[in-house]
């Protein structure tokens, strides 16, 4: 059963409803607190040609981890993230369930966050690993968000 706070409940609904592959996925969150959240993925839709995890499965985990660290963080209203770029490093091939955990200190969020409430917009750059069921390290990526500070809570301000 998942560890959701309540209040952010609306957060799972938006990942299934906004984002058809995510539901065809089995992306999954198992935790979702302030400032700290784990998401999973499963093997099933998301197995490659050679029996191992798809790349691009990986990819979406890491993704959505980071928004969604992202959004128990700060006022999801108040901002608007879009991916600028990522790198993965693919470390072992992943033939299970593969989980990312993240969490933030509200010292370091807060240091993210400062230049772009500053200028309106800017990046927002996360390290991120994944991990198979057994712990091993699968892959980690370095995430660079562009966050634009929206002059209407709720809407996009390009």
């Amino acid at each position: 059963m998942a560890e959701v706070d309540e209040k952010y409940q609306w957060l799972v609904e938006r990942f299934q409803q906004t984002i058809p592959i995510i539901q065809f996925s089995g992306f999954a969150v198992e935790k979702l607190k302030e400032r700290d959240i784990t998401v999973s993925m499963p093997m099933g839709p998301n197995t490659n040609h050679v029996g191992i995890m798809y790349a691009g499965s990986l990819f979406i985990l890491i993704e959505m981890a980071g928004a969604a660290v992202f959004a128990t963080t700060y006022d999801y209203d108040r901002y608007t993230l879009i991916n600028k770029g990522m790198s993965i490093r693919y470390l072992k091939p992943s033939m299970t369930k593969t989980y990312c955990h993240l969490s933030i200190s509200k010292e370091d969020a807060e240091a993210k966050i400062k230049p772009v409430d500053e200028r309106g917009r800017g990046d927002w750059i996360i390290d991120i690993t994944t991990v198979d069921e057994k712990g091993v390290e699968v892959c980690k990526a370095n995430c660079n968000y562009y966050v634009l500070v929206n002059k209407e809570p709720g809407k996009l301000s390009l």
